[in-house]
């Protein structure tokens, strides 16, 4: 199976493009006053401060701490680490932040409300579009039936719609098939309706398909909404991230594989 372009993504969306480089931490230099440091960390709520001895990075003061913590592994994450890895590390590690590294430097730190960056939603919006690429190219492969028939598998209303847009677009000398109108909850609660797209897919039942695609629908939407966070809660967003994430991953793999 040839690399898929989200495979390929990780490579340049990493924890680099999201870190908060070190120049603009704010850290506590071991044995000056930590009182202004704390006060500073409280108010712009950061519950990571790094430790330096003579300008140099070698441990963490936890919020809920006072006493620093020396740093070792659990602490760090390599620069070159995908978003999508990163978000695993992030949630099964419990750490509220990571200091990142390159060599044997420390050169930033990232936490999860990085995820709600740029270069974040910029990976996660490939990822989903290439899985509603991919499940369209599934039903039309598995989809025994006539096209045009997908459609009773809607709601009326969201049936009259697309009919209306199909009808515009053969009006404006266009033609298409009504997958290319679907959205991704569209193709979702396709899956789900049929038994026999379900089937392939290993769905026992309706319930189980729609449960485990429908937080995928939601994670695209946030996406797609640019100025709304995708984290606002952590860490229940960040769990919640990571199981859309790793879903979406494996949902693909397994799509490409029954497609070829």
């Amino acid at each position: 199976m040839a690399q898929l372009s989200w495979e390929l993504l990780q490579q340049v969306f990493t924890t680099e493009t999201i870190m908060t480089a070190g120049p603009d931490l704010l850290t506590w230099e071991h044995g000056t006053d930590l009182a202004p440091v704390r006060a500073e960390a409280e108010s712009r709520r950061f519950d990571v401060v790094p430790v330096t001895e003579d300008g140099r990075i070698v441990g963490v003061l936890c919020e809920e701490g006072l006493k620093p913590e020396d740093l070792t592994d659990r602490w760090l994450v390599s620069r070159d680490t995908g978003i999508p890895d990163l978000v695993t590390i992030l949630a099964e590690s419990g750490r509220p932040a990571l200091l990142v590294f390159h060599r044997q430097d420390v050169i930033g730190m990232v936490a999860p409300a990085d995820l709600n960056k740029m270069p974040a939603r910029v990976y996660f919006y490939n990822l989903i579009g290439e899985l509603e690429l991919v499940l369209a190219e599934f039903i039309r492969s598995y989809w025994t039936g006539d096209p045009e028939d997908l459609l009773l598998l809607l709601s009326k209303k969201r049936r009259e719609k697309l009919t209306s847009q199909a009808s515009g677009l053969v009006e404006g000398n266009v033609n298409v098939d009504p997958i290319q109108l679907f959205y991704l909850s569209d193709l979702v609660e396709v899956v789900a309706k049929s038994e026999g797209l379900r089937s392939e897919l290993g769905f026992a039942s309706r319930g189980a398909a729609a449960d485990y695609l429908n937080g995928l629908v939601d994670l695209r939407d946030k996406t797609m909404h640019l100025v709304r966070p995708l984290l606002e809660r952590v860490p229940e967003d960040l769990y919640k991230l990571h199981e859309r994430v790793e879903r979406a991953k494996h949902l693909l793999e397994q799509l490409n594989e029954g497609i070829e």
